[in-house]
């Protein structure tokens, strides 16, 4: 029988061989050598040196892309006992887009023949498109394993072999024995299996690839404040896969190597809450920032200082308008120095022409207006500082006690001043000969002292309870302060009751 098989295969070889040399035109080098390759196969496969002629075969195709040395290459392959290696040949054979009818009946006959002699295996893989099948067949010391070599199928023509009603099914023919099947594509690490062919049976098996991780991107993250960072900052990274740990160094930068898709960056250091923060690395390398809060603070420590921050601007606004007023009140007085008459009975007192009053009043109410609002201003300014640093927590009614304090020495003072004797009600509205400046200007200081005091107690009265109401655990807490000044010609006094 393989005597038979060769004569014909032979008789084929020659008849391919004879067609193609009467088309040949004018020689040239090329041609030349391409010619006596060409002999030198057809002198090795007359010489039943299967391996070697199947070998030329395949250069002389490689190189000329003439069909008729991949129709021989096939046929050597065939006598040479590598029916998988003879079938990819005829099965790319089969696929040229230009063929002559003689051409696709014998190609036809041969792979036909073929199948009749070897198993069918059956390889499952995905991906489907662009899939490259290798195959190779363990030694096994016969002697068609002489010039052997693995068997590959590209893309287009694995294509060939697979089945059009099951996606991802392959049908090669091999000759029995152990084969490694090898499949890889694009994007897709390559997986192998091993599989014993025997006749007479339908083996199988399956290769199911999976798709390549893509590189990790660099993150960096740059970590403050400083003493979180002298004190050792642990990062950990969340979410698919398994977690990683890594420690920032003294420069305060970590570069983290993340895959792509979302991660949760967990850090924390001794005395400071820890942080996350969600990482998508679908873009490429990142460079982002993490500030750890020191413990103990509460969570309310952002609108906390934005509430101080305002504080501080309103006060310092509030307490320059007011040494404005204060300025402008002290520049206003001086002209009305000028309305006093000379001398007087005593020296250094006062002694001014009807009228001078007005200047009197008036100053002073520039002063008073603008020592409320410096007191005011300062003390939201201060609070402001202190605010952001530490809450008002459980003091906030010592603060409340301490703002109705300075409210009641503000009104003492600035009532003492103006309904004392000789005091200022006295100085503006009638002549008061006997006042010297010394006591002018102690009446001048207590009265713009006490509405300082005033405007600073009003500003502790507002704010201590409007931060608790802000940031406090007790939200409902109320204040109820009732003061009750009593004035007199020869004296002040103060009824205060506060209620929480």
């Amino acid at each position: 029988m393989l005597g038979v098989l060769e004569l014909l295969l032979s008789h084929s070889l020659v008849s391919a061989s004879v067609a193609s040399s009467l088309t040949q035109g004018p020689a040239n080098p090329a041609a030349s050598a391409e010619k006596e390759e060409a002999k030198r196969a057809r002198d090795a496969f007359d010489g039943k040196r299967y391996p070697e002629a199947a070998a030329r075969y395949e250069d002389l195709w490689a190189s000329s892309r003439e069909a008729r040395y991949l129709f021989n290459a096939a046929m050597a392959r065939e006598l040479a006992g590598h029916e998988a290696h003879a079938y990819f040949h005829l099965q790319r054979y089969l696929a040229r887009p230009t063929m002559m009818a003689a051409e696709q009946e014998k190609g036809l006959g041969r792979l036909n023949d073929l199948k009749q002699r070897t198993v069918p295996l059956r390889v499952r893989s995905t991906p489907g498109a662009e899939l490259t099948l290798t195959l190779e067949l363990k030694p096994s010391g016969a002697p068609t394993d002489v010039g052997r070599v693995p068997v590959k199928a590209e893309p287009e023509i694995s294509k060939s072999v697979a089945l059009s009603d099951e996606p991802g099914v392959y049908v090669i023919y091999v000759e029995p024995g152990t084969w490694t099947v090898s499949a890889a594509a694009p994007g897709y690490p390559p997986e192998s299996g091993e599989v014993l062919v025997r006749s007479h049976e339908k083996p199988s098996l399956d290769l199911f690839l999976k798709a390549e991780a893509p590189a990790p991107m660099p993150v960096t993250v740059t970590f403050s404040p400083p003493a979180a960072v002298a004190g050792g900052i642990i990062v950990t990274t969340e979410g698919p896969g398994e977690p990683a740990q890594y420690t920032v160094p003294p420069s305060g930068e970590l570069t983290i190597p993340l895959p792509a898709g979302t991660r949760l960056l967990r850090a924390g250091a001794p005395g400071f809450e820890s942080r996350t923060l969600s990482v998508s690395t679908t873009g490429g390398s990142q460079a982002l920032t993490m500030e750890l809060t020191p413990r103990g603070v509460s969570g309310a420590r952002d609108s906390r200082q934005q509430f101080s921050h305002g504080l501080k601007i309103g006060g310092g606004t509030v307490l320059t308008l007011g040494l404005g007023l204060i300025i402008i009140g002290g520049a206003g007085f001086q002209p009305s120095y000028a309305s006093f008459d000379e001398p007087c009975e005593t020296e250094g007192a006062f002694c001014y022409k009807p009228g001078a009053h007005r200047a009197l009043r008036n100053a002073l109410w520039l002063y008073d207006t603008g020592a409320i609002l410096a007191g005011a201003g300062a003390a939201a300014l201060a609070y402001g500082v202190v605010s952001g640093r530490k809450p008002a927590g459980k003091q906030w009614k010592t603060q409340l006690g301490v703002g109705v304090g300075l409210v009641s020495l503000g009104l003492v003072a600035a009532i003492a001043s103006h309904a004392a004797d000789d005091g200022l009600e006295d100085v503006i509205y009638r002549p008061t000969p006997g006042l010297k400046h010394g006591a002018l200007g102690g009446l001048i200081t207590a009265n713009v002292l006490g509405f300082a005091l005033i405007g600073s107690g009003a500003a502790l009265i507002v704010l201590s309870p409007v931060e608790h109401k802000l940031f406090g655990k007790k939200k409902n807490a109320r204040v109820h302060a009732r003061i009750s000044p009593t004035l007199s010609l020869t004296g002040a006094g103060l009824n205060m009751r506060v209620g929480f």
